[in-house]
């Protein structure tokens, strides 16, 4: 770990900007872009790509630091979190299928509705996860956990459509393509993010533990040995610290996640329902009737 002000953490952030702004200038001159500009001139559909990049995100950010509070707070096994964490997996499908069929069968105005409904659950689920702490029972985090996937859920499987209901037919490829970059770009900060957070929170709070472990958690360190050996080597009023230290860290990264979806929740406002669906060039013998059913 280096501090914030080190040239190997600096030099790459500079890099990495230098890089995307670089690549947008590109963008823009070629005669064939990547990326095409215009498809960031819709704001629906910019409010969208930034839904879906903080739903990517916080897919990330939940999944590993549950696993943190699972390890290091209740004391469970690697093997055990894994298991711990199948709330989140199965509900997450679930309420994907409901999202995808509900979207198929109701109107188009449906689709803001969802997002609606999905970021609000999401906040209100991630703003509950930080009364978790080592007493908390199973039923707890289940049900918590239950709540925010089910918002997760909801917007995994209608995202991509509302997306592309946006733009014309000879968009699709392109608008497809952002679509999943900026998913796989949103893990990446769906780790790194919520790590800043959680390291800072441990820094600021060093002082609740003894002066002679203060080394080992400092730094990343208590990111590092977030487990449950780690915690099995102290017992008593030491045991106990360490783990008012992870539970405050755990409730700031928590709060963190909440703020994201409130924005995701503030994006909806600027989304507008999809175009009617019409035929494409590769489609010409779409009938009258399927016309018909693609306006409804």
């Amino acid at each position: 770990m280096y501090p914030w002000d080190s040239a190997r953490v600096i030099v790459p952030l500079v890099l990495g900007f230098c890089g995307l702004v670089g690549f947008g200038v590109y963008e823009h001159y070629c005669p064939n872009p990547l990326i095409p500009l215009r498809l960031l001139r819709n704001p629906s559909a910019v409010s969208l790509q930034i839904q879906s990049f903080i739903q990517s995100m916080l897919i990330m950010w939940i999944n590993y630091f549950l696993t943190i509070y699972f390890q290091a707070v209740l004391g469970v096994s690697p093997q055990q979190a894994g298991f711990d964490l199948m709330p989140t997996i199965v509900a997450m499908v679930v309420f994907s299928i409901v999202g995808g069929v509900a979207m198929s069968k109701l109107p188009r105005s449906w689709a803001v509705l969802n997002n609606l409904i999905a970021f609000a659950i999401m906040s209100i689920g991630l703003g509950c996860f930080t009364i978790l702490t080592a007493s908390s029972v199973t039923a707890v985090h289940v049900v918590l956990q239950i709540i925010v996937a089910g918002g997760n859920g909801l917007l995994l499987a209608t995202l991509l459509p509302n997306i592309q209901g946006q733009f014309d037919s000879e968009d699709m490829t392109a608008v497809t393509a952002l679509f999943n970059f900026l998913r796989s770009f949103a893990l990446v900060w769906g780790m790194t993010i919520p790590s800043i957070i959680f390291d800072q929170s441990v820094n600021r709070n060093l002082g609740l533990v003894p002066q002679e472990l203060r080394p080992l958690l400092e730094g990343g360190g208590a990111y590092v040995r977030a487990s449950k050996e780690f915690m099995q080597s102290f017992q008593g009023t030491t045991k106990d610290q360490i783990l008012d230290l992870y539970e405050l860290a755990l409730r700031d990264t928590w709060w963190g996640a909440m703020a994201f979806a409130l924005l995701g929740l503030l994006l909806v406002a600027l989304q507008r329902p999809g175009k009617p669906s019409t035929p494409s060039a590769e489609d010409p013998q779409q009938t009258e009737g399927e016309k018909e059913k693609a306006e409804a």
